[in-house]
């Protein structure tokens, strides 16, 4: 039987929301901060889930939470290592993100594509780029 040691590269899909970023450790400490509560159910989803708040306040909330989390939420520990290690072997790395708004082909999702910009900018994820140029290079 003959072996072969062929490297492959793998196309990986990296979720922003959660996996590069530390959303329970955000939602837990600057939400809880800024709500002036402490969450009721730490290792839930969302927010309001966290924070036992109703439908209403969670909608009242909401756009504060999400401008604050897509400007100050934290790199989770060791995502730029893991991103960096996987790119120096020549593996092709592809954003996923379901956040709220990215999607959409408004003002809105304009501005919420800039602030994940941004994010990924600050936190050395990705190279700067050139206005107006929408492809995003992870840093090695």
């Amino acid at each position: 039987m003959e072996i072969h040691n062929e490297k492959k590269n793998l196309t990986i899909g990296v979720d922003v929301d959660g996996t590069l970023t530390d959303l329970n450790g955000f939602y837990n400490t600057k939400v809880a901060k800024m709500l002036k509560k402490e969450p009721v159910l730490p290792e839930a989803y969302s927010f309001g889930e966290i924070f036992g708040l109703s439908k209403s306040k969670e909608l009242l909330y909401g756009s504060k939470v999400l401008e604050k989390y897509c400007k100050e939420c934290p790199l989770r520990d060791g995502a730029k290592t893991t991103l960096s290690n996987l790119k120096n072997k020549g593996h092709n790395l592809h954003l996923i993100t379901a956040r709220k708004f990215v999607t959409s082909s408004n003002l809105l999702g304009y501005r919420y594509r800039k602030l994940l910009h941004k994010w990924l900018e600050k936190n050395g994820l990705i190279a700067k780029v050139p206005s107006g140029n929408s492809v995003m290079k992870f840093v090695s």
